[in-house]
């Protein structure tokens, strides 16, 4: 099924939707350019980060045992907006999966494995992108680009609430 914003009421939220819109309109300049609002971090690292993350995911959903330390940190994912959208566009087309348990693994806690289910660790990646999608956000605000929506980087329950109390 395509995304478009009219079925956001009927399908769970997919930030990596709203980060396809942006990689489509983004130049490399931008994509690349370090901004002192976040401590000249780039839009491109936070878009890697993002994909690398979800990437984890899709891989072990295959063996039930997800590693997000574990990502590959491709510099390619951050330093072209093309290599990134293809790579979130095939992620997006393969995120929706049958619910089952798996098993997450910590390097960095004292518990090693803690269970989880895929549609856990999808609420978490979606989260999280929501989280790094704000931050992408200041730096296009920096750059004084406008391309982006008014929802990029927001929670869809704070849009839903945003709704409810403009109707009052």
């Amino acid at each position: 099924m395509t995304y478009s914003p009219a079925h956001e009421e009927h399908l769970p939220y997919n930030p990596l939707h709203d980060l396809i819109r942006l990689l489509r309109k983004i130049d490399r300049p931008a994509y690349i350019f370090p901004a002192r609002m976040l401590g000249h971090a780039t839009v491109g690292q936070h878009v890697r980060h993002i994909l690398e993350l979800t990437q984890c995911l899709l891989q072990g959903y295959a063996t039930s045992h997800v590693n997000y330390d574990a990502r590959k940190r491709d510099l390619s994912l951050e330093q072209d907006p093309d290599t990134a959208l293809a790579l979130a566009e095939d992620l997006a087309n393969r995120l929706e999966l049958p619910d089952k348990p798996l098993w997450l693994a910590q390097t960095a806690w004292p518990v090693k494995l803690v269970p989880s289910f895929y549609s856990r660790e999808v609420m978490y990646n979606t989260e999280h992108a929501i989280h790094h999608m704000a931050l992408i956000r200041v730096a296009l605000r920096e750059m004084e680009l406008n391309i982006v929506d008014e929802h990029f980087g927001v929670a869809p329950a704070t849009m839903r609430h945003r709704r409810s109390t403009a109707e009052r």
